[in-house]
């Protein structure tokens, strides 16, 4: 595909496919109809696009599968979304590795279409979109449960990812059917001050913790695939019940946790005088490389 070419596609494609600068790849025929492609190596060059329709009924629609190595340098350009409700997740392309990033969009960038936000992800083997919630804290009552308290007045589902920023607030992600169990990433960003208690038990793929203007309160465990520690964060864990299960709790299920800023142990008066120990930390049987 060289340069001012656009190839609107779907199906079968022999062999490999590499789109210049200046040339576009679209899916489908235009407008908003999807399409998905089977190809060999995939090449998208700098300068050049990547074009897709989204559609939550069908978040795997429009996708290339490749059964070689993608290779990225373009830009990426959502061209309609439909149905946005629908879905969390949109897998844009399969490969057998995948290498480089779209322009500008670094692993964890957040991309916009219309009102509906989208974290993009990058694994050694696909690219995923997975919408985003902002929370703003509209309501009176900073409970994660109210749709209120998130952007377009919309509640995060199961596995979007969720991001806390520019608001001063003492928000509990509260025990309620209507708080995700699980999120594709928890992010505490640098503009949120105050604090977030997490009382629901909860499991994210990416914690992050970019900021020593607010504090992590755990009364609930917290367990993600990796957690990003900035080095003024605060973190406070719960200690509110001879029960382990009622008590905070902080896990990383893979790589080497890295934690640092402060750490503050709250006590309950009904179990000082117990002689117990609390488990607080699980690190996946690793050794940290640094500490609070």
């Amino acid at each position: 595909m060289n340069t001012g070419g656009t190839l609107d596609a779907g199906g079968n494609i022999t062999g490999s496919i590499t789109a210049k600068s200046g040339a576009t790849l679209a899916l489908g025929t235009g407008g908003t109809t999807q399409a998905a492609i089977n190809t060999g190596a995939l090449t998208l060059e700098a300068g050049s696009t990547f074009s897709v329709d989204l559609d939550g009924s069908t978040p795997n629609g429009e996708a290339i599968t490749s059964s070689g190595v993608i290779t990225l340098a373009s830009t990426l350009d959502i061209a309609s979304l439909a149905n946005a409700s629908s879905a969390t997740t949109y897998t844009l392309l399969t490969g057998t590795s995948i290498s480089g990033t779209f322009n500008g969009l670094a692993d964890g960038a957040e991309i916009t279409e219309g009102s509906t936000k989208f974290t993009i992800n990058y694994s050694s083997t696909s690219v995923t979109l997975t919408t985003t919630h902002t929370w703003d804290g509209d309501n009176t009552t900073k409970n994660s449960s109210i749709n209120t308290n998130w952007d377009n007045d919309a509640l995060p589902p199961n596995n979007a990812s969720v991001v806390f920023n520019a608001t001063d607030h003492t928000m509990i992600w509260n025990d309620d059917a209507n708080t995700p169990d699980t999120t594709n990433s928890f992010k505490i960003d640098t503009g949120f001050t105050g604090s977030i208690d997490i009382q629901k038990d909860h499991t994210t793929g990416v914690l992050t913790l970019n900021n020593g203007n607010s504090t992590l309160i755990l009364s609930g465990s917290l367990s993600a695939n990796s957690i990003s520690f900035a080095t003024d964060s605060n973190l406070q864990i719960n200690i509110q019940s001879d029960t382990e299960s009622n008590n905070g709790k902080l896990a990383q299920t893979s790589g080497t946790a890295a934690p640092n800023g402060t750490l503050t142990i709250t006590i309950a008066g009904s179990t000082q005088a117990t002689n117990k120990t609390f488990d607080l930390f699980d690190w996946n049987g690793n050794t940290t490389s640094s500490q609070f």
